[in-house]
């Protein structure tokens, strides 16, 4: 399946299957890139240790907050963590298209977002 042109608003979604579609992304980024993706779920930043940024991402879970599928996601502009950011774990909704970065020898797949929407 070509995704290149896809657009996916998860937050149209049961839990479950919003839950089921975010496992299918973060298990196979590589064949979302293009697309557009609009999801919500809790804020999450956790420290990467070998550049000293942050990574910023979005988990999904299912109404039985099982089976947590985190997806990666950089906000345009300039964002200062924490200043900028929602506290961890709130509820937040993005919408981003699918991209990837390079990092060592490592491909990085990630939501490019214009905002982040506090629930």
């Amino acid at each position: 399946t070509d995704y290149n042109t896809l657009s996916l608003d998860l937050t149209t979604f049961s839990p479950t299957e919003a839950s089921d579609v975010a496992h299918k992304i973060s298990e196979h980024p590589h064949e979302f890139v293009g697309s557009t993706i609009k999801l919500r779920g809790q804020y999450e930043a956790a420290e990467n240790y070998n550049t000293g940024t942050y990574i910023h991402a979005v988990t999904v879970t299912n109404q039985d907050l099982c089976c947590p599928a985190v997806i990666e996601f950089i906000w345009k502009g300039e964002h200062t963590y924490p200043e900028d950011y929602p506290k961890e774990f709130t509820e937040i909704e993005v919408e981003g298209v699918m991209k990837h970065y390079q990092e060592a020898d490592q491909i990085f797949y990630y939501l490019d977002v214009d905002d982040i929407t506090v629930l």
